[in-house]
């Protein structure tokens, strides 16, 4: 089994229910020849987390999925990331993981499902409104935040991804988790 393979397998059995963070690996440059936070990190981090929240009260208890808004995702890190696109990902590997238990609000769609609404609202267009806008149940936030220990010939740059799910109704947190990896970089392959 190869060293993504495990770490991901590890991830799984980590993230189950889980309420606190754990470590997920320590990779060397050579993993994967990136620096910072690279896809394949952020694919393991997202996918333990999305066993974490579909395995959380709030959603496997719900009797009708809940409807979640995701925020987009905060970079607390000095690694330069879209983070619009990693908060695609967050939502995309949720839909696959959550299989029905989660739905979630498209507020991009928002303003054209109103003039949709609107339009549908004239006489001389056919088609009814057979339903209201969907609002939120939940919140979905999330922060990148990066830590550097520096050794003689190393330096290890340390990276946490925290999640949280918040009431829209009470403002509760009603979940949260996190996960954190480091990468080794040779004192050759880092440039501060």
């Amino acid at each position: 089994m190869g060293r993504v393979q495990m770490a991901f397998a590890l991830l799984l059995l980590a993230g189950c229910g889980s309420t606190s963070g754990s470590s997920v690996r320590v990779a060397t440059d050579k993993d994967t020849g990136a620096k910072g936070v690279d896809m394949q990190d952020f694919l393991n981090v997202t996918e333990s987390l999305a066993s974490s929240l579909v395995a959380c009260d709030a959603v496997a208890k719900a009797k009708v999925p809940p409807m979640v808004a995701i925020e987009t995702l905060m970079n607390k890190s000095t690694t330069v990331m879209d983070m619009s696109a990693y908060t695609s990902k967050v939502r995309t590997t949720l839909i696959k993981h959550g299989a029905g238990r989660v739905q979630f609000v498209d507020r991009e769609a928002t303003r054209q499902v109103t003039n949709e609404r609107e339009l549908k609202e004239r006489p001389d267009v056919t088609g009814k409104v057979k339903q209201g806008i969907a609002s939120a149940d939940y919140f979905l936030r999330g922060e990148l935040h990066e830590f550097v220990n520096k050794a003689s010939k190393s330096t290890y740059r340390g990276y946490r991804f925290v999640m949280r799910l918040t009431s829209a109704d009470s403002g509760v947190i009603v979940w949260e988790d996190e996960r954190e990896f480091q990468k080794k970089e040779t004192r050759g392959s880092f440039n501060p």
